[in-house]
């Protein structure tokens, strides 16, 4: 239960960075002019909303679990 604990953890960590990236990169794109004619900010803006609402989920969904664990040890498991 531990090991699951860990790749959730991994899971959030790696969900955060790939939204920040995203984000930066997206918007650079725009800044710097490398966006076609028919591209709008108002997409990457659109996608940034949802995703993050995604991400609260997930960060949420983590805090709820992180608190039935001790160190990554669900507690059921240490005091049976």
């Amino acid at each position: 239960d531990g090991m699951k604990k860990i790749f959730f953890d991994a899971g959030l960590r790696f969900h955060v960075t790939n939204y920040l990236i995203f984000g930066i990169v997206s918007e650079l794109w725009f800044f710097l002019g490398f966006n076609s004619d028919k591209e709008s900010i108002n997409i990457v803006h659109y996608t940034m909303f949802f995703w993050g609402l995604g991400l609260i989920l997930h960060f949420i969904i983590f805090l709820l679990l992180r608190r039935n664990t001790i160190r990554g040890i669900q507690r059921s498991d240490i005091f049976d």
